[in-house]
């Protein structure tokens, strides 16, 4: 959420595994980013990757857990 209302969203019809979420970071969440901001998540395991950090770092943002 920022100061222009929600992000991307993405709804999966049963669990969000990590391989579905590293996607949805991959494919949505990240290029819509831009440099400077800071993403924040909840601690599911899913959330955790390393993956995930490379890519919202690699667009120039920081990522912080709850």
């Amino acid at each position: 959420m920022g100061v222009e209302g929600m992000g991307p969203c993405l709804a999966v019809v049963g669990s969000a595994t990590k391989a579905v979420f590293e996607s949805y970071v991959e494919w949505v969440l990240a290029p819509s980013l831009s440099s400077g901001r800071v993403v924040v998540m909840d601690n599911l395991s899913a959330h955790k990757g390393e993956r995930v950090r490379e890519l919202v770092e690699a667009r120039g943002c920081a990522l912080l857990f709850l």
